[in-house]
């Protein structure tokens, strides 16, 4: 029941997050405690580059510790409960031709400080990632309270 209520509070969480940023969530594939996995979106996408256009959002290259399929991130910028939005890309290997790469899902992730805002936020994302466990919703759900979100509690439901 307890992992129940951490996997809705997380979604909830960034739904709400989403919603601030008018990103849309079209169909959810799969749901963990820390992170949201969403059927490919162009709209969701474009939104995203709007975002970044607009300095709202940054691109990163580096996405390898969120799996084999990830190829690229783009980042809030913001120092505490940060969005991530990670695009997953599968290549399909044809003979004598050039691969194929084709967009399969969007992971959406809320970190509890951004590695590249400043070192205080590098070193709490450093203790993030180490620290056993998964990042608690309920905390996030706090933090984004203090930045002005309306975040409904699952657990007053």
């Amino acid at each position: 029941m307890k992992d129940a209520l951490r996997i809705e509070q997380c979604e909830t969480n960034i739904r709400a997050l989403c919603a601030h940023h008018r990103i849309s969530i079209a169909k959810v594939i799969a749901n963990e405690a820390n992170k949201i996995l969403i059927a490919y979106d162009a709209g969701a996408l474009r939104r995203v580059m709007r975002l970044v256009r607009a300095s709202k959002f940054k691109r990163y290259f580096y996405s390898r510790n969120h799996g084999l399929t990830a190829y690229c991130n783009w980042r809030e910028q913001v120092g505490c409960f940060t969005l991530q939005v990670v695009l997953h890309v599968v290549e399909t290997y044809r003979p004598k031709r050039k691969p194929r790469r084709e967009c399969v899902a969007i992971e959406l992730d809320i970190d509890l400080c951004h590695p590249l805002y400043d070192v205080a936020m590098t070193l709490g994302h450093i203790a993030e990632v180490f620290w056993p466990g998964k990042t608690d919703p309920f905390r996030v759900m706090r933090g984004l309270r203090k930045r002005g979100l309306e975040v409904r509690d699952v657990r007053e439901a």
